[in-house]
């Protein structure tokens, strides 16, 4: 078994040598762009590109020329370019099974826009009416101080700093108000894309554009009412 053991390794052997044929001739392009056929390629010259030819005129190899500076450049803002298209890819997969997991119908993403619609603007007339209830209160204060004008006193540090605190917390309220109206514009934005987006995966056609002076989000009259909003647009915040 031994010897043709031995024999079958040297066998294999050997054709792996047979098939790595040494290279006889280098083509190549010269300094003046014409093709040299040489059995040495200057060194120079390697950057250009060559072709490695066996002597019985096999080509057994094959280099390409360096990129310059501008094209490796190119060539990782399109590799870069390929890798973020593939990115967005898998997330817009991602973000797809999410959508139609959570909701089983366009209808759905409405109802789902209107309850968060709802809740925002619950929360900004909650917020209003307690803005009102400051302003009555720093009116009361402001009556008090003018009072005691008139009478020749000053007012009391008490009300001074009541003063104050009444402003900061009616300023406070106010940026809040206007933080819940670009939140509540940003979630009808969203929903938006969501219900344009399910209805694409779903088949169905898209959202008619909005008619002028219609606020996204609002129901038309030409349409019934959406669960928890009424069919009248909504009075200026």
């Amino acid at each position: 078994m031994k010897p043709l053991l031995t024999i079958l390794l040297a066998f294999c052997t050997g054709v792996a040598f047979a098939k790595a044929k040494p290279c006889e001739w280098y083509k190549f392009e010269n300094n003046d762009g014409v093709t040299v056929l040489a059995y040495s390629i200057p060194a120079d010259l390697v950057h250009k590109g060559y072709t490695c030819i066996a002597k019985d005129g096999e080509i057994v190899k094959q280099v390409a020329r360096e990129l310059t500076p501008e094209e490796v450049e190119k060539r990782d803002r399109e590799t870069e370019r390929k890798k973020s298209e593939e990115a967005a890819g898998v997330a817009r997969a991602r973000k797809d099974q999410e959508l139609t997991k959570l909701y089983a119908s366009p209808r759905d993403v409405e109802e789902a826009r209107d309850r968060k619609v709802l809740s925002i603007e619950t929360t900004i007339a909650t917020t209003k009416s307690n803005i009102e209830r400051l302003k009555l209160q720093k009116q009361r204060l402001e009556q008090q101080a003018a009072d005691r004008e008139r009478e020749g006193l000053a007012p009391s540090a008490d009300i001074l700093g009541n003063l104050q605190t009444l402003g900061t917390q009616i300023g406070d309220k106010e940026r809040e108000v206007a933080a819940r109206k670009t939140e509540k514009q940003q979630v009808i934005d969203q929903f938006q894309l969501d219900l344009e987006r399910l209805k694409l995966l779903y088949g169905l056609p898209p959202s008619e554009a909005p008619k002028a002076n219609t606020p996204a989000g609002v129901v038309t009259k030409s349409e019934p009412p959406l669960v928890g909003v009424t069919a009248k647009t909504d009075a200026p915040n």
